[in-house]
């Protein structure tokens, strides 16, 4: 287990031994998930969030009349490549955090490093929040650069295995719409939580983190679109490439079509008929046929069909 102290004048996180904190003062504990089982004391709803962190789907929080808890589960594709799971318990003086210590260390001490002046232990939260999206749109940006690379070589006829990349993506963009979508609904709930004239500026700040992660939402809804239109330009090229794999065979089926009729008709062995029985007239057909063969060809390429 990590313990802090949190100054709520100065906004600042102190680490501190437990023999050092101190009754009434704000804290902020990192422990995992059998620790926090074990907590003993009055954490109303506690079963609830114990329930909640056995399998972690999606980001949510409760909001009760006491307490505040939730879950939060960041895509693998955003946090280097592993997902990052925790859930939060806010009650009166103290908010805990549930998870990978080093990883939750890493995030809440960023978090401290972004507050600025006097803050509650909600307004931590808020940041730590913010901490987890503060690069997403860069991350998106990198997104439709690819599907930009991607079309470039789909354009070229140099890409291999796209249907595959086209699953790829499609998975994970279904994967942060649901995010932010869920994001976004925390992010109202905490508003609607905060009432009376103190609350106004944090009220604010929940205001535009919502905000964000909307636009976030609204940025993979874009992204989305974009991949769509790129399946159907694969779809294109498919039937395009399908088109002229037949418009070829057509063209040389027809090509020896006289061929064939040439054949079946000097086939027939009769008697009479022309050239059957002169020394010139088995080159009379052989010439015939290269004759009719590139008037053919000549025909087709003007037709642009060769």
């Amino acid at each position: 287990m990590i313990k802090y102290i949190f100054s709520t004048s100065e906004g600042k996180l102190y680490k501190q031994n437990e023999e050092e904190i101190k009754n009434g003062e704000s804290e902020v504990w990192i422990m995992n998930r059998e620790e926090f089982k074990a907590l003993e004391g009055g954490y109303p709803h506690k079963k609830a969030l114990n329930q909640s962190l056995f399998s972690i789907r999606y980001c949510k929080a409760e909001i009760f009349g006491n307490c505040i808890q939730g879950v939060m589960k960041i895509p693998f594709e955003k946090n280097e490549k592993s997902q990052l799971e925790f859930g939060f318990y806010l009650i009166k003086n103290k908010l805990i955090f549930i998870g990978e210590g080093n990883r939750l260390q890493s995030v809440l001490e960023r978090a401290d490093e972004n507050l600025t002046g006097k803050a509650s232990l909600r307004m931590l939260l808020l940041t730590v929040f913010e901490v987890l999206i503060e690069n997403d749109i860069i991350f998106l940006l990198k997104i439709e650069d690819k599907f930009s690379s991607a079309e470039e070589e789909l354009l070229k006829n140099k890409s291999k295995n796209f249907y595959e990349k086209l699953i790829f993506y499609r998975k994970r963009l279904s994967s942060l719409h649901s995010y932010y979508g869920q994001l976004e609904n925390i992010g109202y709930m905490m508003q609607s939580d905060l009432t009376g004239e103190t609350d106004e500026n944090e009220k604010e700040l929940w205001r535009l983190y919502t905000n964000r992660t909307e636009r976030l939402h609204n940025y993979v809804d874009v992204l989305r679109e974009n991949l769509l239109e790129l399946r159907e330009l694969y779809q294109y090229q498919n039937d395009l490439r399908q088109n002229q794999i037949m418009t070829f065979l057509t063209v040389v089926t027809t090509i020896f079509l006289p061929l064939t009729l040439i054949v079946g008709w000097y086939g027939m062995n009769f008697t009479d008929m022309l050239a059957f029985k002169t020394s010139w007239g088995y080159p009379l057909v052989c010439i015939a046929s290269v004759v009719i063969v590139i008037a053919e060809i000549i025909y087709f390429k003007k037709k642009k069909m060769l």
